[in-house]
Protein backbone atom coordinates (compact mmCIF):
# COMPACT_ATOMS: atom_id res chain seq x y z
CA UNK A 1 0.00 0.00 0.00
CA UNK A 2 0.69 3.59 -0.70
CA UNK A 3 2.79 5.13 2.21
CA UNK A 4 2.05 8.89 1.02
CA UNK A 5 -0.28 10.62 -0.06
CA UNK A 6 -1.45 14.40 -0.63
CA UNK A 7 -5.36 14.18 -0.33
CA UNK A 8 -7.91 12.03 1.51
CA UNK A 9 -11.57 11.27 0.75
CA UNK A 10 -14.36 9.28 2.01
CA UNK A 11 -17.14 7.92 -0.81
CA UNK A 12 -19.42 4.62 0.54
CA UNK A 13 -17.61 3.93 3.77
CA UNK A 14 -14.60 3.85 1.94
CA UNK A 15 -11.49 5.81 2.88
CA UNK A 16 -9.23 6.80 -0.41
CA UNK A 17 -5.63 7.96 -0.15
CA UNK A 18 -4.51 9.72 -3.67
CA UNK A 19 -0.95 10.25 -4.77
CA UNK A 20 -0.63 12.05 -8.24
CA UNK A 21 -2.22 9.28 -10.14
CA UNK A 22 -2.47 6.66 -7.49
CA UNK A 23 -5.58 6.11 -5.45
CA UNK A 24 -5.45 3.67 -2.80
CA UNK A 25 -8.45 2.14 -1.36
CA UNK A 26 -8.99 0.83 2.14
CA UNK A 27 -12.20 -0.71 3.34
CA UNK A 28 -12.60 0.48 6.82
CA UNK A 29 -14.39 -2.76 7.56
CA UNK A 30 -11.12 -5.07 7.56
CA UNK A 31 -9.42 -2.48 9.84
CA UNK A 32 -9.54 -3.96 13.45
CA UNK A 33 -11.03 -1.82 15.91
CA UNK A 34 -13.17 -4.16 17.43
CA UNK A 35 -13.19 -3.30 21.05
CA UNK A 36 -15.95 -5.70 22.93
CA UNK A 37 -14.55 -4.02 26.68
CA UNK A 38 -16.90 -1.43 27.49
CA UNK A 39 -15.06 2.12 28.36
CA UNK A 40 -15.99 5.82 29.48
CA UNK A 41 -14.29 8.09 27.71
CA UNK A 42 -15.37 12.11 27.56
CA UNK A 43 -15.77 14.69 25.21
CA UNK A 44 -14.06 18.46 24.96
CA UNK A 45 -16.58 19.27 27.31
CA UNK A 46 -15.62 16.43 29.60
CA UNK A 47 -19.16 14.94 29.02
CA UNK A 48 -18.97 10.56 29.06
CA UNK A 49 -19.34 8.44 25.85
CA UNK A 50 -19.74 5.14 25.62
CA UNK A 51 -16.98 3.15 23.40
CA UNK A 52 -17.89 -0.44 23.02
CA UNK A 53 -17.51 -2.84 20.11
CA UNK A 54 -16.31 0.22 18.21
CA UNK A 55 -18.86 2.20 18.21
CA UNK A 56 -19.35 5.28 20.59
CA UNK A 57 -22.66 5.84 22.54
CA UNK A 58 -23.83 9.39 23.96
CA UNK A 59 -25.36 9.79 27.33
CA UNK A 60 -28.93 9.89 26.63
CA UNK A 61 -30.81 9.82 29.77
CA UNK A 62 -31.55 7.65 33.39
CA UNK A 63 -34.10 4.94 33.96
CA UNK A 64 -36.94 6.09 36.71
CA UNK A 65 -35.01 5.06 39.44
CA UNK A 66 -31.43 5.98 38.07
CA UNK A 67 -29.86 2.90 37.86
CA UNK A 68 -29.22 2.55 34.70
CA UNK A 69 -27.81 4.46 31.90
CA UNK A 70 -29.58 5.00 28.37
CA UNK A 71 -27.11 5.53 25.86
CA UNK A 72 -27.92 6.40 22.15
CA UNK A 73 -25.37 6.25 18.80
CA UNK A 74 -23.16 8.94 18.56
CA UNK A 75 -23.82 9.18 14.90
CA UNK A 76 -27.56 9.55 15.75
CA UNK A 77 -28.68 11.34 12.41
CA UNK A 78 -28.44 7.80 10.47
CA UNK A 79 -28.31 5.65 13.40
CA UNK A 80 -31.39 4.59 15.85
CA UNK A 81 -28.99 2.17 18.10
CA UNK A 82 -28.87 2.18 21.85
CA UNK A 83 -27.23 0.54 24.54
CA UNK A 84 -27.87 0.23 28.71
CA UNK A 85 -25.37 0.61 31.28
CA UNK A 86 -26.11 0.45 35.06
CA UNK A 87 -24.99 3.90 36.28
CA UNK A 88 -21.43 3.59 37.49
CA UNK A 89 -19.03 4.92 35.07
CA UNK A 90 -16.18 3.91 36.96
CA UNK A 91 -17.27 0.19 36.53
CA UNK A 92 -19.38 0.10 33.36
CA UNK A 93 -21.43 -3.03 32.57
CA UNK A 94 -23.23 -3.46 29.88
CA UNK A 95 -27.31 -4.61 30.72
CA UNK A 96 -28.62 -4.48 26.90
CA UNK A 97 -26.02 -4.68 23.84
CA UNK A 98 -27.17 -3.05 20.93
CA UNK A 99 -24.37 -3.54 18.52
CA UNK A 100 -26.31 -5.52 16.36
CA UNK A 101 -28.45 -2.70 15.68
CA UNK A 102 -26.69 -0.12 14.43
CA UNK A 103 -27.32 1.03 10.66
CA UNK A 104 -23.35 1.78 9.57
CA UNK A 105 -20.32 0.21 9.64
CA UNK A 106 -18.01 0.60 12.20
CA UNK A 107 -16.43 3.91 12.21
CA UNK A 108 -13.21 5.14 14.05
CA UNK A 109 -14.64 7.69 16.22
CA UNK A 110 -13.84 6.38 19.20
CA UNK A 111 -10.28 5.44 18.76
CA UNK A 112 -9.39 8.62 18.15
CA UNK A 113 -11.96 9.73 21.37
CA UNK A 114 -9.82 7.33 23.50
CA UNK A 115 -6.70 8.69 21.79
CA UNK A 116 -7.16 12.19 22.76
CA UNK A 117 -8.44 11.38 26.35
CA UNK A 118 -5.39 9.44 26.54
CA UNK A 119 -3.17 12.06 25.28
CA UNK A 120 -5.07 14.31 27.90
CA UNK A 121 -4.25 11.98 30.82
CA UNK A 122 -0.99 12.09 30.14
CA UNK A 123 -0.76 15.51 30.52
CA UNK A 124 -2.12 15.69 33.74
CA UNK A 125 0.32 12.83 34.85
CA UNK A 126 3.51 14.65 33.61
CA UNK A 127 2.19 18.66 34.05
CA UNK A 128 5.75 19.36 33.54
CA UNK A 129 6.63 17.36 30.09
CA UNK A 130 6.81 19.35 26.82
CA UNK A 131 3.52 19.13 24.29
CA UNK A 132 6.07 17.41 22.16
CA UNK A 133 6.97 14.43 24.63
CA UNK A 134 3.32 14.04 25.72
CA UNK A 135 2.36 13.70 21.89
CA UNK A 136 5.00 11.88 21.09
CA UNK A 137 4.77 9.37 23.64
CA UNK A 138 0.63 9.21 23.16
CA UNK A 139 0.28 8.88 19.47
CA UNK A 140 3.65 6.86 18.82
CA UNK A 141 1.28 4.14 19.45
CA UNK A 142 -1.35 4.64 17.37
CA UNK A 143 -0.69 2.68 14.09
CA UNK A 144 -3.93 2.88 12.13
CA UNK A 145 -3.76 5.28 9.37
CA UNK A 146 -7.55 6.58 9.98
CA UNK A 147 -6.98 7.28 13.28
CA UNK A 148 -3.92 9.51 12.61
CA UNK A 149 -6.32 11.24 9.61
CA UNK A 150 -9.25 11.84 12.21
CA UNK A 151 -6.99 13.56 14.93
CA UNK A 152 -7.00 16.95 15.64
CA UNK A 153 -3.95 19.23 14.09
CA UNK A 154 -0.80 18.80 15.83
CA UNK A 155 -0.19 22.53 17.03
CA UNK A 156 -4.04 21.93 18.53
CA UNK A 157 -3.21 18.98 19.96
CA UNK A 158 -0.34 20.61 21.63
CA UNK A 159 -2.61 23.40 22.65
CA UNK A 160 -4.92 21.16 24.28
CA UNK A 161 -1.64 19.57 26.60
CA UNK A 162 -1.05 22.98 27.45
CA UNK A 163 -4.32 24.17 28.78
CA UNK A 164 -4.55 20.55 30.81
CA UNK A 165 -1.21 20.81 32.33
CA UNK A 166 -1.96 24.53 33.34
CA UNK A 167 -5.41 23.98 34.44
CA UNK A 168 -3.71 21.15 37.38
CA UNK A 169 -1.85 24.80 38.55
CA UNK A 170 -3.26 27.75 40.10
CA UNK A 171 -3.64 30.77 37.98
CA UNK A 172 -0.57 32.83 37.54
CA UNK A 173 -0.49 36.01 39.24
CA UNK A 174 0.69 39.25 37.53
CA UNK A 175 3.02 39.90 40.80
CA UNK A 176 3.72 38.03 43.84
CA UNK A 177 2.37 40.68 45.94
CA UNK A 178 -0.29 39.16 48.40
CA UNK A 179 0.36 35.60 46.82
CA UNK A 180 0.64 32.73 49.65
CA UNK A 181 1.75 29.47 48.17
CA UNK A 182 -0.62 26.24 48.63
CA UNK A 183 1.27 23.53 50.88
CA UNK A 184 1.77 21.27 47.66
CA UNK A 185 4.36 24.38 46.65
CA UNK A 186 6.44 23.91 49.80
CA UNK A 187 7.25 20.65 50.30
CA UNK A 188 9.03 18.11 48.04
CA UNK A 189 7.18 14.61 47.10
CA UNK A 190 7.84 13.15 50.54
CA UNK A 191 6.20 15.58 52.23
CA UNK A 192 9.68 17.41 53.50
CA UNK A 193 9.98 21.04 53.49
CA UNK A 194 11.02 22.79 50.58
CA UNK A 195 10.15 26.51 51.00
CA UNK A 196 13.08 27.47 53.19
CA UNK A 197 12.51 31.07 53.70
CA UNK A 198 9.76 33.22 52.51
CA UNK A 199 10.25 36.64 52.85
CA UNK A 200 6.13 37.62 53.14
CA UNK A 201 3.25 37.97 51.09
CA UNK A 202 3.20 41.45 51.79
CA UNK A 203 7.12 42.33 51.22
CA UNK A 204 7.64 44.49 47.69
CA UNK A 205 11.00 42.78 47.70
CA UNK A 206 9.84 39.20 48.25
CA UNK A 207 11.96 36.83 48.76
CA UNK A 208 11.43 32.77 47.85
CA UNK A 209 14.55 30.24 49.21
CA UNK A 210 14.01 26.94 48.44
CA UNK A 211 16.41 23.62 50.35
CA UNK A 212 16.33 20.97 52.28
CA UNK A 213 17.44 20.04 55.62
CA UNK A 214 20.45 17.93 53.99
CA UNK A 215 21.17 20.35 51.64
CA UNK A 216 21.91 23.14 54.22
CA UNK A 217 23.94 20.26 55.60
CA UNK A 218 26.04 19.13 52.61
CA UNK A 219 26.67 23.21 52.45
CA UNK A 220 28.03 23.50 55.57
CA UNK A 221 30.23 20.43 55.19
CA UNK A 222 31.59 22.21 51.97
CA UNK A 223 34.72 24.31 52.14
CA UNK A 224 33.67 25.89 48.25
CA UNK A 225 30.61 27.92 47.68
CA UNK A 226 29.76 28.51 44.03
CA UNK A 227 26.96 30.95 43.05
CA UNK A 228 25.57 32.26 40.30
CA UNK A 229 21.95 33.79 38.78
CA UNK A 230 20.33 34.35 35.76
CA UNK A 231 16.82 35.74 34.93
CA UNK A 232 15.65 33.07 31.52
CA UNK A 233 14.43 30.59 34.02
CA UNK A 234 13.23 32.67 37.09
CA UNK A 235 9.01 33.18 36.95
CA UNK A 236 7.83 36.11 35.32
CA UNK A 237 6.91 38.24 38.88
CA UNK A 238 10.88 37.94 39.31
CA UNK A 239 14.15 39.23 38.68
CA UNK A 240 16.57 36.10 39.12
CA UNK A 241 16.97 32.58 40.46
CA UNK A 242 20.40 32.66 42.22
CA UNK A 243 21.81 29.35 43.44
CA UNK A 244 24.29 28.69 45.45
CA UNK A 245 26.30 25.00 45.18
CA UNK A 246 28.42 23.17 47.60
CA UNK A 247 30.85 20.49 46.55
CA UNK A 248 29.58 17.24 47.35
CA UNK A 249 32.51 14.24 46.57
CA UNK A 250 34.31 16.71 44.70
CA UNK A 251 31.52 17.75 42.74
CA UNK A 252 29.31 21.02 42.47
CA UNK A 253 25.56 19.96 43.55
CA UNK A 254 23.01 22.58 43.44
CA UNK A 255 21.92 23.03 47.15
CA UNK A 256 20.10 26.88 47.43
CA UNK A 257 17.56 27.94 45.31
CA UNK A 258 16.44 32.01 46.03
CA UNK A 259 14.19 33.79 43.85
CA UNK A 260 14.50 37.49 44.06
CA UNK A 261 13.24 40.64 43.03
CA UNK A 262 16.20 43.01 43.30
CA UNK A 263 19.94 41.65 42.39
CA UNK A 264 21.42 44.61 45.04
CA UNK A 265 24.07 44.11 47.71
CA UNK A 266 20.88 44.39 50.32
CA UNK A 267 19.42 41.03 48.54
CA UNK A 268 22.52 39.40 48.37
CA UNK A 269 23.36 39.79 51.84
CA UNK A 270 19.68 39.23 52.81
CA UNK A 271 19.43 35.61 51.10
CA UNK A 272 22.99 34.67 52.51
CA UNK A 273 21.89 35.58 56.22
CA UNK A 274 18.89 33.36 55.86
CA UNK A 275 21.29 30.28 55.04
CA UNK A 276 23.33 31.05 58.02
CA UNK A 277 20.74 32.00 60.44
CA UNK A 278 18.91 28.44 59.24
CA UNK A 279 22.29 26.30 59.58
CA UNK A 280 23.19 27.98 62.84
CA UNK A 281 19.70 27.26 64.01
CA UNK A 282 20.93 23.63 63.64
CA UNK A 283 24.59 24.06 64.98
CA UNK A 284 25.80 23.98 61.37
CA UNK A 285 28.53 26.62 60.64
CA UNK A 286 28.49 27.31 57.04
CA UNK A 287 31.79 28.72 56.60
CA UNK A 288 33.58 28.74 53.48
CA UNK A 289 37.26 28.87 52.70
CA UNK A 290 36.27 29.69 49.29
CA UNK A 291 33.30 31.75 47.13
CA UNK A 292 33.28 31.67 43.87
CA UNK A 293 31.07 33.57 41.48
CA UNK A 294 30.70 36.19 38.64
CA UNK A 295 32.29 39.12 38.77
CA UNK A 296 29.24 40.96 40.08
CA UNK A 297 30.59 43.44 42.99
CA UNK A 298 27.07 43.75 44.95
CA UNK A 299 27.32 39.33 45.12
CA UNK A 300 30.86 39.94 46.52
CA UNK A 301 30.48 42.47 48.85
CA UNK A 302 27.59 40.48 50.38
CA UNK A 303 30.26 37.48 50.61
CA UNK A 304 32.67 39.59 52.13
CA UNK A 305 30.47 41.27 54.66
CA UNK A 306 28.55 37.81 56.06
CA UNK A 307 31.68 35.99 55.58
CA UNK A 308 35.20 38.00 56.23
CA UNK A 309 37.25 34.39 56.39
CA UNK A 310 36.47 33.29 52.58
CA UNK A 311 38.43 33.77 49.81
CA UNK A 312 36.53 35.63 46.90
CA UNK A 313 37.22 34.09 43.37
CA UNK A 314 35.78 36.06 40.33
CA UNK A 315 35.44 32.71 37.52
CA UNK A 316 38.51 33.16 35.36
CA UNK A 317 36.30 31.81 32.08
CA UNK A 318 34.48 35.56 32.83
CA UNK A 319 37.61 37.55 32.97
CA UNK A 320 38.84 35.90 29.60
CA UNK A 321 35.50 36.62 28.05
CA UNK A 322 35.69 40.43 29.32
CA UNK A 323 39.02 40.80 28.00
CA UNK A 324 37.84 39.45 24.26
CA UNK A 325 34.97 41.82 24.44
CA UNK A 326 37.14 45.01 25.18
CA UNK A 327 39.06 43.44 22.15
CA UNK A 328 36.41 43.49 19.82
CA UNK A 329 34.75 46.65 20.70
CA UNK A 330 38.41 48.38 20.78
CA UNK A 331 38.40 47.21 16.77
CA UNK A 332 41.64 45.16 17.44
CA UNK A 333 39.24 41.87 16.88
CA UNK A 334 40.58 41.27 13.35
CA UNK A 335 44.23 41.77 13.76
CA UNK A 336 44.22 39.85 16.62
CA UNK A 337 42.73 36.55 14.65
CA UNK A 338 45.84 37.06 12.21
CA UNK A 339 48.62 34.55 14.11
CA UNK A 340 51.55 36.89 12.91
CA UNK A 341 50.39 39.68 14.23
CA UNK A 342 51.85 42.39 17.31
CA UNK A 343 48.79 42.53 18.62
CA UNK A 344 48.07 38.84 19.34
CA UNK A 345 51.43 38.47 20.56
CA UNK A 346 50.82 41.16 23.08
CA UNK A 347 46.98 41.04 23.75
CA UNK A 348 47.49 37.19 23.99
CA UNK A 349 49.62 37.67 27.07
CA UNK A 350 47.13 38.99 29.21
CA UNK A 351 45.65 36.02 29.16
CA UNK A 352 48.04 34.33 31.45
CA UNK A 353 47.96 37.35 33.65
CA UNK A 354 46.13 35.32 35.85
CA UNK A 355 48.04 32.65 36.55
CA UNK A 356 50.89 34.48 37.94
CA UNK A 357 51.55 34.76 41.78
CA UNK A 358 49.30 37.85 42.88
CA UNK A 359 52.46 39.66 44.51
CA UNK A 360 53.72 39.63 40.96
CA UNK A 361 51.04 40.62 39.11
CA UNK A 362 51.43 44.44 38.88
CA UNK A 363 55.33 44.14 37.63
CA UNK A 364 54.00 41.65 34.87
CA UNK A 365 51.40 43.74 33.44
CA UNK A 366 53.91 46.68 33.06
CA UNK A 367 56.43 44.23 31.20
CA UNK A 368 53.13 43.91 28.85
CA UNK A 369 52.42 47.28 28.63
CA UNK A 370 55.75 48.28 27.87
CA UNK A 371 55.59 45.83 24.75
CA UNK A 372 52.19 46.90 23.99
CA UNK A 373 52.05 49.45 20.61
CA UNK A 374 50.03 52.48 20.61
CA UNK A 375 47.07 50.42 19.10
CA UNK A 376 46.65 48.79 22.13
CA UNK A 377 46.64 51.67 24.68
CA UNK A 378 42.71 51.59 25.49
CA UNK A 379 43.05 48.00 25.81
CA UNK A 380 45.56 48.32 28.49
CA UNK A 381 43.83 51.55 30.23
CA UNK A 382 40.64 49.34 30.82
CA UNK A 383 42.81 46.51 32.30
CA UNK A 384 45.11 48.49 34.48
CA UNK A 385 42.12 50.37 35.99
CA UNK A 386 40.36 47.71 36.38
CA UNK A 387 42.10 44.95 37.49
CA UNK A 388 45.47 45.52 38.13
CA UNK A 389 46.29 49.49 39.59
CA UNK A 390 43.01 51.32 39.81
CA UNK A 391 42.14 53.65 43.14
CA UNK A 392 41.44 51.10 43.71
CA UNK A 393 40.78 48.74 40.90
CA UNK A 394 36.95 47.41 40.69
CA UNK A 395 38.28 44.11 41.00
CA UNK A 396 41.41 43.58 42.32
CA UNK A 397 44.09 40.87 41.99
CA UNK A 398 43.13 38.87 44.40
CA UNK A 399 39.68 38.11 43.26
CA UNK A 400 40.85 36.80 40.05
CA UNK A 401 44.22 35.41 40.23
CA UNK A 402 44.23 31.71 39.82
CA UNK A 403 47.77 30.63 40.51
CA UNK A 404 47.75 29.05 43.80
CA UNK A 405 44.13 27.39 42.64
CA UNK A 406 46.13 25.84 39.85
CA UNK A 407 48.85 24.00 42.15
CA UNK A 408 46.44 23.56 44.41
CA UNK A 409 44.12 21.79 41.93
CA UNK A 410 41.12 23.85 43.24
CA UNK A 411 38.19 25.02 40.79
CA UNK A 412 39.07 27.90 38.61
CA UNK A 413 35.88 28.72 36.73
CA UNK A 414 31.93 28.88 37.95
CA UNK A 415 31.31 26.64 34.64
CA UNK A 416 29.98 23.78 36.22
CA UNK A 417 27.30 26.22 37.83
CA UNK A 418 26.54 27.76 34.93
CA UNK A 419 26.38 24.09 33.22
CA UNK A 420 23.59 23.51 35.75
CA UNK A 421 21.73 26.80 34.69
CA UNK A 422 21.66 25.92 30.83
CA UNK A 423 20.61 22.16 32.16
CA UNK A 424 17.80 23.86 34.10
CA UNK A 425 16.69 25.77 30.86
CA UNK A 426 16.28 22.91 28.49
CA UNK A 427 14.28 21.32 31.23
CA UNK A 428 11.87 24.37 31.92
CA UNK A 429 11.62 24.55 28.00
CA UNK A 430 10.14 28.48 28.02
CA UNK A 431 11.59 31.38 29.55
CA UNK A 432 9.74 33.49 32.09
CA UNK A 433 7.25 30.38 33.23
CA UNK A 434 4.79 30.60 35.68
CA UNK A 435 5.71 30.82 39.55
CA UNK A 436 3.93 27.40 39.58
CA UNK A 437 5.72 25.50 36.84
CA UNK A 438 8.60 26.81 38.04
CA UNK A 439 8.53 25.55 41.72
CA UNK A 440 7.10 21.99 40.29
CA UNK A 441 10.40 21.80 38.08
CA UNK A 442 12.89 23.12 40.75
CA UNK A 443 10.99 20.07 43.04
CA UNK A 444 11.96 17.63 39.84
CA UNK A 445 14.95 18.64 39.84
CA UNK A 446 15.43 18.70 43.97
CA UNK A 447 14.58 14.95 43.57
CA UNK A 448 17.05 14.01 41.29
CA UNK A 449 20.02 15.71 42.85
CA UNK A 450 19.18 13.53 46.00
CA UNK A 451 19.22 10.35 43.58
CA UNK A 452 22.51 11.89 42.50
CA UNK A 453 24.43 12.23 46.16
CA UNK A 454 22.88 9.15 47.48
CA UNK A 455 24.65 7.20 44.48
CA UNK A 456 27.76 9.06 44.49
CA UNK A 457 27.93 7.92 48.66
CA UNK A 458 27.47 4.90 47.12
CA UNK A 459 30.60 5.14 44.48
CA UNK A 460 28.40 5.32 41.30
CA UNK A 461 31.20 7.24 39.16
CA UNK A 462 29.11 6.95 36.30
CA UNK A 463 26.84 9.78 37.26
CA UNK A 464 30.23 12.09 37.62
CA UNK A 465 30.10 14.22 34.26
CA UNK A 466 33.03 12.77 32.61
CA UNK A 467 35.95 14.80 31.21
CA UNK A 468 37.22 14.22 28.07
CA UNK A 469 41.34 12.79 27.66
CA UNK A 470 42.15 16.32 25.67
CA UNK A 471 40.83 17.97 28.41
CA UNK A 472 42.26 16.12 31.18
CA UNK A 473 45.41 16.55 29.21
CA UNK A 474 45.57 20.35 28.35
CA UNK A 475 44.68 21.06 32.04
CA UNK A 476 47.99 18.35 33.38
CA UNK A 477 49.77 21.03 30.66
CA UNK A 478 49.12 24.22 32.43
CA UNK A 479 49.68 23.20 35.50
CA UNK A 480 53.30 21.46 34.69
CA UNK A 481 53.74 25.16 32.84
CA UNK A 482 52.78 27.10 36.37
CA UNK A 483 54.36 24.75 38.54
CA UNK A 484 57.93 25.97 36.19
CA UNK A 485 57.35 29.73 36.98
CA UNK A 486 59.97 30.47 39.12
CA UNK A 487 62.36 29.27 36.10
CA UNK A 488 60.70 31.16 33.43
CA UNK A 489 60.87 34.15 35.65
CA UNK A 490 64.55 33.58 36.58
CA UNK A 491 65.54 32.77 32.72
CA UNK A 492 63.72 36.50 31.85
CA UNK A 493 60.58 34.55 29.93
CA UNK A 494 57.55 35.39 31.33
CA UNK A 495 56.50 36.23 27.61
CA UNK A 496 56.51 32.57 26.85
CA UNK A 497 55.13 31.49 29.94
CA UNK A 498 52.41 33.83 29.26
CA UNK A 499 51.73 32.97 26.30
CA UNK A 500 52.04 29.06 26.60
CA UNK A 501 49.34 29.67 29.21
CA UNK A 502 47.26 32.11 26.63
CA UNK A 503 47.89 29.21 24.12
CA UNK A 504 46.01 26.16 25.93
CA UNK A 505 43.31 28.83 26.93
CA UNK A 506 43.12 29.13 23.30
CA UNK A 507 43.56 32.67 23.53
CA UNK A 508 40.06 33.01 22.82
CA UNK A 509 37.41 32.88 25.16
CA UNK A 510 34.73 32.13 22.48
CA UNK A 511 36.43 28.59 22.03
CA UNK A 512 37.79 28.00 25.66
CA UNK A 513 37.22 24.72 27.13
CA UNK A 514 38.49 25.39 30.42
CA UNK A 515 35.50 23.39 32.02
CA UNK A 516 37.32 23.24 35.43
Amino acid sequence: MESLFLTTYVVDRTLHFRKTQTVVHIDINTIDLQQNIPEVLYSQRQKPMLHYNGFCYHFHSFSTDRTRRYWRCADRRICNARCTTDQDLDKIHIIRDGTGDHQHNVGVEGQVRKTVNALKRRAQEEPNATPSQVLRTTIGGVHSEEVLLMLPERNALKRNVNRVQNSTRPPNPTSMRGVELPMNYRVIKRGEPFLMHDSGAEDEERVLIFSTQENVRHLSASATLSCDGTFKTSPTQLAQLFTVHGVVLGYPVPLVYALTMRKREQTYRYVYQRIIDYGEERNWNINPSLCMMDFELANMNAIRSLLPNAEIKGCLFHISQSLWRRISSSGLASSYNAVESDTRRCASMLFGLPFVPVEDVVETFEYIEDQAEESLDDLMDYVKRTYVTGRPPMFPPQTWNVYRAVLNDQHRTNNAVECWHNKFQKVMVVHYPSIWKFIEVLKDEQEDNEQAIAQMLGDHRQIRPATSRRYRQNQAQITGVVKNYGTYKANDQMDIYLKAIAYRLKCNPAEADDQD
